[in-house]
This record gives structure tokens, C-alpha cells and sequence, in this order.
């Protein structure tokens, strides 16, 4: 740009075909002072690249931290604060300290983020240290998908032998073997674009307004202890084809504690099995 210090060559020698080959510092072009922070000589370890928005205040950069035991990357704009650190992650050197932030990786910004695979994508906490391991390496996930079907199956299977309601896995093997058949690393098939995540400390989404699951096909979900659904309010259950319920051990409870309790049959009987006893009372009132 106008007013830089260049070095220049000359293509084979030759005057008429000169080649600018760098841009040199000088006291009008001083080296880089990264993310805005002080310069040299006391951050002496970082080095890369900075350019500046073009009559204009903002910055590109990418920046080398070498710091001994603080080695940090960094690829950010200035547009929407947008930035990848990655390494160990700190606030901008001055005089060649900074203030901690993290470990790992940032990709940060103050617009939208996109993440987008066409052939699936894998999120989770497992560890694969030092970086082995493939790309989609997911045997904890595997092996927790066949305990959820297994348990799935079994007590569906009970059920239907009890009288109760058949339940319908197709939807759960389906995305087993879609996850079980994604590439291996030495291949070139495509993959499902299915979105897997797992995670080895648990899962946990929260927000302070409301919250949509949905599903084209089944929703099928699956605890190896207790499933539990508790509403600050009413707790509403639709059902366009039946409603079943079934309990292999400890009973079946439904208490109100205040209000009535109503069941109906609206174009049909109502049917009241005992294998033992049946027992009808009111406690301030009558029978009717």
C-alpha cells in the first residue's frame, strides 16, 4: 500500500522487470501490535499476520502465541468480534502477560454461527487424548444405543405378553444402523446425515422460554432407571390412537390431590380386571 517500505528483485536480472518480494518495518511501519495489545519488545514470542480494514479502524489477523507453556493460535476479525482460538486461551499479551481464559478451543462471535455436514455429525465427550483415533470413532455411543434398544425391546415385548401395548422399534434400529454403517476412515461411501450426540457426564438443555421436540416418525425415549416429567402446571397427554400404560412391577398409582378424578368412555365400556380383590369406597360420602 502506499507509504510501505518494500524490498524489490529483479526477475533474472533484468532492470525492466523489477518484483516486489516484502513489505519491511520501518518508524512509519511498525510490526504488528496483535488484537491491538502492546507491541515489541515485550511480546517478543507472538508473530503472524495483521491487516488493517482498508480506510477504515478494524483488522484481520492470525496470530502465533509461543509463550512457553502457553501456546496459543488465534484466527479473528474484528467484524462481530468473530474469532477461533485454540490452544490455551488468554486475553491479548501486554508486555508479554496475559490473563487466562481457557483451554481447548473458541470459535466465537457476536453474529450467527452455522455448523453444517452433509454425511453426519458427531458431537461428544469422550476422549480420544493426544488426538488418536478416527475421525468418527463413537463405541460409547454404540454400545449405549444397544443397551436403550435392548431394554426398549424387552419391556415392549413384556407388555404386548401382558395385554398391554406392543411398542414399535423400527425407529430405533433405523438410526442404530444408520450410526453403526457411517464410513470408516479408509472410505469413500457416503454417510447418513444424522446428528449424534453423547456425552459421558451427562446432558443438559435449559432455557428460560419454551422448548420443542418433534418428530416426523417415532419418538422414543428411553431411561435405564427412572424417567421422570415433572409441570409447574397441568401435564397434558394426547394420544390420536390409544393411550397405554404398563407397569411389570410396584403397581400403577394415580392420586388427586385436590379436584376430581374422571375417567371415561365416551363410545364404550369401561372394563375393571382384578386378579384378587376390588375395592370401591368413599371415605366422607357414598358410593353411588
Amino acid at each position: 500500500r502506499i507509504g510501505q517500505e518494500v524490498l524489490v528483485t529483479f526477475v533474472a536480472g533484468d532492470i525492466d522487470r523489477p518484483l516486489v518480494t516484502s513489505v519491511v518495518y520501518n518508524n512509519h511501519n511498525l510490526p504488528p501490535r496483535f488484537s491491538k495489545a502492546s507491541g515489541l519488545p515485550g511480546n517478543r514470542t507472538l508473530s503472524g499476520i495483521r491487516t488493517q480494514e482498508h480506510k477504515g479502524s478494524g483488522f484481520n489477523e492470525l496470530l502465533f502465541d509461543d509463550t512457553p507453556g502457553s501456546l496459543r493460535a488465534r484466527m479473528g476479525t474484528t467484524h462481530q468480534a468473530t474469532a477461533l482460538n485454540l490452544g490455551k486461551l488468554t486475553d491479548p499479551r501486554t508486555d508479554g502477560t496475559a490473563q487466562p481464559r481457557g483451554n481447548g478451543a473458541e470459535l466465537r462471535t457476536d453474529a450467527a454461527i452455522a455448523l453444517r455436514a452433509a454425511q453426519g455429525m458427531l458431537l461428544t465427550t469422550y476422549a480420544r487424548t493426544d488426538a488418536k483415533g478416527s475421525q468418527l470413532d463413537r463405541e460409547e455411543l454404540l454400545k449405549l444405543l444397544a443397551e436403550c434398544g435392548e431394554l426398549f425391546k424387552s419391556l415392549g415385548e413384556t407388555a404386548a405378553a401382558r395385554g398391554g401395548q406392543a411398542v414399535d422399534v423400527k425407529g430405533i434400529e433405523a438410526l442404530r444402523q444408520s450410526l453403526d454403517q457411517w464410513p470408516a476412515p479408509d472410505s469413500n461411501s457416503l454417510g447418513d446425515p444424522v446428528l449424534a450426540i453423547t456425552a459421558a457426564g451427562g446432558i443438559a438443555t435449559a432455557t428460560p422460554r419454551s422448548q420443542v421436540h418433534y418428530a416426523g416418525e417415532n419418538h422414543d425415549t428411553t431411561a435405564q432407571d427412572n424417567l421422570q416429567l415433572t409441570s409447574g402446571a397441568a401435564l397434558h397427554l394426547q394420544a390420536g390412537k390409544g393411550l397405554s400404560a404398563f407397569a411389570q412391577d410396584a403397581g400403577i398409582s394415580a392420586i388427586a390431590n385436590r379436584g376430581k378424578v374422571l375417567v371415561q368412555a365416551q363410545e364404550d365400556d369401561i372394563a375393571l380386571n382384578a386378579q384378587k380383590n376390588l375395592h370401591v369406597s368413599a371415605v366422607e360420602g357414598e358410593v353411588v
